[in-house]
């Protein structure tokens, strides 16, 4: 124990944690059913397996893969590096690695691991208990959970997880030395930058539509987009929905030129600068999450619009459970066949 107070001892505890990996990814890894274990096991499957059944040597045996990273003591031979190389590119040539959100459990697994104080810790045994309990009191508190739900909705990385802990310790009262529910509603509130949230709050109703376009063709994979691609979603967006927000195609570039101006968009290269403006390149400078907040606590905002945005959502959560699910059987369908034979 330092000479430091044990809230301050907490405070550096926690936040060292939180750049840790190894620590971070502990609980993930210990369970077999979980995303990242069965991640960690089809990259293994895909390339170690193979290798070794088909050149078992010593040298192949000396490769370490730990990420794609493997350092000047563990290289293996320069035949064996590109015979790996070669591996990989005919595995990836015409795939993508897709990082999946952790699903609730693995949420509600970190939230547990992460800022607890460990037991076993110079910690005063009474400090330690008391502090672990508040953490379960407001992990357990239905108030916490809807933030966290619609925190997650739009920010549903580990990555995301570990800003919005991170800044919650970073905002303890440390005469108390204990988190209480405010300092994550502080951390929800400072993730948030409010200057885009009252872009979005100040749109128009066509405005809106054209926000919620870019966002749909971003989820269909489609990152650059001009005014044309993004009429033609909103066309689908009408055709589906009978909407009476029909607006002519003057009017939606005067609407999308307002978006520009506002910063709420912009160019997304300079080149091309000799192209009429509905045909230039643009991306949005708004976070989807940003882009939800607005939508939810604008005065008029339709309906359509929401169910349109939920739809995004949902539909990201439909591939990623297709992903989990395909790269589940990569892994274990060649063992079953191999249990067989």
């Amino acid at each position: 124990m330092s000479k430091e107070s044990p809230a301050e001892d907490s405070l550096n505890l926690i936040r060292g944690r939180l750049s840790d990996h190894t620590f971070i990814f502990r609980p993930l890894s210990a369970s077999s059913d979980s995303n990242y274990s069965k991640s960690s096991r089809l990259w293994k499957s895909c390339f170690v397996g193979d290798l070794l059944e088909e050149y078992p040597t010593d040298s192949i045996t000396l490769i370490r893969l730990n990420g794609l990273l493997h350092s000047d003591d563990n290289c293996a031979s320069k035949d064996a590096d590109q015979l790996l190389e070669k591996r990989v590119r005919s595995r990836f040539s015409h795939r993508k690695i897709l990082f999946l959100p952790p699903s609730r459990e693995e949420v509600d697994s970190l939230l547990e691991h992460l800022p607890s104080l460990p037991a076993d810790s110079s910690f005063p045994s009474g400090y330690v208990s008391q502090f672990n309990e508040k953490i379960k009191n407001i992990t357990s508190d239905p108030r916490f959970k809807d933030m966290l739900r619609t925190f997650l909705n739009a920010n549903s990385t580990v990555n995301s997880l570990l800003k919005f802990i991170f800044r919650a310790v970073s905002s303890m009262n440390l005469e108390s030395g204990i988190l209480s529910l405010e300092t994550f509603k502080a951390a929800l509130s400072s993730m948030q930058r409010q200057p885009k949230l009252e872009a979005v709050r100040d749109c128009s109703i066509l405005e809106l539509y054209l926000l919620v376009c870019m966002r749909r063709l971003e989820v269909k994979e489609q990152s650059l987009y001009n005014f044309i691609s993004v009429m033609k979603e909103y066309k689908t967006i009408h055709d589906s929905f009978q909407t009476s927000d029909h607006y002519a195609q003057n009017v939606c570039l005067r609407a999308f030129e307002h978006l520009r101006e506002r910063e709420v968009i912009c160019y997304a290269e300079n080149r091309g600068q000799s192209q009429t403006g509905e045909y230039r390149p643009m991306k949005l400078l708004i976070l989807a999450s940003e882009l939800h907040q607005g939508m939810r606590s604008h005065a008029c905002c339709p309906v359509s619009l929401h169910f349109c945005i939920y739809a995004c959502f949902y539909f990201c959560k439909l591939i990623s459970n297709l992903v989990l699910v395909i790269s589940s059987l990569f892994y274990f369908v060649p063992l079953i066949c191999k249990t067989s034979l």
